[in-house]
């Protein structure tokens, strides 16, 4: 049987036909955030994360304890792949709060360069598109409350020069958040927002 020559903190080593023992600590995991930190792109078009945050909060899961190429700890991908491929859905469309359909439409045609799709013969409900991007109107009677979408700009500089020739309601300029956004905002006729942004660590 080897000599344990030391002890200290849950590692020794043994001596004894040259043996050494290594910690039997497990390795440090990372926190849960700066594990996404890693796996996520810039946003391209979505809500913005949280950036630079790496402790864990009380509402946080805790680790997932293991190593990381431990095969009893599933992968990410297992994850995904064990729930077979999935279907291809299009992008969510926006259903703004309106106090008049028509209006709307004219106001999102005029300052915010989209094009009028349809509106139902009660007026109730409409639409407008601009490229890809379509955004349905609901008529309801005030007061309400408006929605709030951000919206990802590749050229934010050239989206505000547009915005504001057309005659677009800026209600927050053109500016460095300390966020690390270049942001502005719209409000629309009903006060609907949106928040114009561009990720500047990712240029």
């Amino acid at each position: 049987m080897p000599r344990v020559c030391e002890h200290r903190r849950g590692a020794y080593h043994a001596c004894g036909q040259g043996r050494r023992e290594t910690s039997l600590r497990r390795p440090t995991r990372p926190t849960r955030l700066s594990w996404q930190r890693r796996l996520l792109p810039c946003p391209v078009g979505g809500s913005v994360g949280l950036v630079g945050e790496s402790r864990r909060s009380a509402a946080d899961p805790p680790p997932v304890r293991g190593h990381r190429n431990d095969p009893r700890v599933p992968s990410q991908e297992s994850l995904v792949s064990a729930k077979g491929p999935l279907s291809s859905i299009s992008q969510p469309v926006p259903e703004l709060p309106v106090a008049d359909v028509e209006r709307a439409q004219q106001h999102y045609r005029d300052a915010l360069g989209f094009e009028i799709g349809w509106l139902y013969p009660d007026k109730e409900i409409g639409a407008v598109s601009r490229g890809d991007v379509v955004i349905f109107f609901r008529k309801k009677r005030p007061p309400f409350e408006p929605a709030v979408h951000w919206v990802f700009a590749e050229d934010i500089d050239a989206s505000y020069r547009e915005l504001e020739s057309s005659g677009a309601n800026i209600v927050e300029p053109l500016e460095n958040k300390p966020w690390g956004l270049r942001q502005f905002t719209v409000a629309d006729v009903d006060g609907n927002r949106f928040y114009f942004h561009h990720d500047r660590r990712c240029a």
